[in-house]
């Protein structure tokens, strides 16, 4: 079978995500590698040590494909201290190099100045005692004070030409009066123009650079000032809060109902390591207490997820038990989880002849159970064995043993 593919199985299909993923997590443990990170991680790992063996910025970009330098520089330029302190020892060895060159021109012009006062008092002396070496003597001096200006001259460029100090740039409070003159469109320069400094903090994201500052003389004593700039440095939106009006009612709240509910955090954790980390499409995910212990903030997943429809029924089947594997070692990873309920569901046709998403596979997984699994050499196809619950949903016609390694033929609902 003729592909294209540059790593395929043997039969020319390709491999899928999570076979991918798993292996690449083996070679992250065997190297001693603990703190997780994705492939597409290492497209910023070789980005930044590219930068901190002092490649170009525009041949990273090259590289990486971004758009602009000013991308690149925005995204990566502040991550690695290694590249400030290199910056900074270029500096401090370029000022000792300046400092050097004075010294010696210093010392030079001091030389000359002795010099021409030395042959000065020689010719008076010659000219006193009425010898020929007087003309000599008084060239001689002349030379030498000729030397000590052109030395002079070298000293003052050296001087003209050291960097300046590098002032530390004041943090600025904004004022009413400064934020009604903050406009939509200003540069970053302008508005420190008007502030009268830099921002307290700021904060990255994909497609804006969020800049903090205090509010000064709010109506409200911690009044504070966000302003959104896009990436090319032109403000974008500007937000008070207590400066010009106090907070709404609806803004105060106590300490209770502020508190993030630990469920909420848990399952947008999950939903993050799910479809960001592996890609997978989920369907449903629900979390919720487990009211099957004592221990404070154990909880159940239900999760369903859709399995990919662009492989063979074979490979599905197979496809399902992989996935399962990395999906039961991601929903563990979170120490609240105590129990785990996977559904996948795939497109199945029924006896009509109409095709829609139906769950097929249900697989239920407790945290002892999860622990006692070694998942380096277990045999995904044995869930049906270590499981505490596995349901095929589905009847498959064809084969001796639905969803078994033999593969899956059809999938028709029952």
């Amino acid at each position: 079978m003729k592909t294209t593919l540059v790593f395929e199985r043997g039969n020319g299909l390709p491999y899928s995500k999570s076979t991918l993923h798993r292996a690449f997590n083996r070679i992250c443990r065997k190297a001693g590698i603990t703190k997780h990170i994705t492939i597409h991680g290492l497209r910023h790992t070789h980005a930044v040590l590219q930068l901190e063996a002092g490649a170009d910025m525009k041949y990273v970009q090259k590289r990486l494909g971004h758009g602009s330098v000013a991308i690149t520089s925005d995204v990566y330029a502040h991550i690695s201290k290694k590249l400030e302190k290199k910056n900074m020892d270029k500096f401090e060895e370029y000022t000792k190099g300046l400092d050097v060159g004075k010294e010696m021109l210093s010392f030079l012009g001091l030389l000359c100045i002795v010099v021409t006062i030395f042959f000065i008092i020689a010719a008076v002396i010659s000219a006193f005692r009425k010898t020929r070496k007087v003309k000599k003597r008084l060239l001689t001096a002349l030379g030498s004070f000729i030397l000590f200006f052109i030395f002079y001259a070298v000293w003052m460029s050296l001087e003209g030409e050291k960097p300046s100090e590098v002032t530390q740039e004041k943090t600025a409070k904004i004022t009413k009066d400064e934020y009604k003159k903050i406009k939509d469109g200003m540069t970053l320069e302008e508005v420190k123009t008007i502030v009268g400094g830099k921002e307290k903090s700021q904060n990255k994201f994909d497609d804006f650079v969020e800049y903090n500052f205090d509010g000064e003389n709010g109506v409200e004593s911690d009044a504070y000032v966000i302003l959104d700039f896009n990436y090319d440095k032109t403000l974008d939106k500007k937000i008070e809060i207590g400066l010009l009006s106090p907070r709404d009612d609806t803004e105060v709240s106590t300490e209770e109902d502020t508190e993030e509910d630990p469920t909420e955090s848990l399952k947008d954790h999950i939903e993050y390591q799910l479809t960001e980390d592996n890609d997978f499409n989920i369907v449903n995910l629900e979390v919720n207490e487990h009211m099957g212990t004592d221990i404070e903030n154990d909880n159940i997943v239900i999760l369903t997820l859709l399995g990919s429809e662009n492989l063979t029924a074979k490979m599905k089947a197979n496809g399902l038990f992989e996935d399962s594997n990395v999906v039961f070692q991601s929903l563990f990873e979170n120490t609240d989880v105590e129990e785990a309920v996977l559904f996948w569901q795939l497109p199945v046709t029924d006896s009509t002849g109409n095709t829609s998403d139906k769950n097929v596979l249900k697989i239920t997984l407790t945290r002892d159970t999860f622990e006692n699994i070694n998942w380096e050499d277990f045999d995904s196809h044995d869930y049906k064995i270590v499981a505490e619950d596995y349901e095929e949903l589905i009847q498959f016609s064809g084969i001796k043993s639905p969803l078994t390694r033999e593969g899956l033929l059809e999938c028709r609902q029952i």
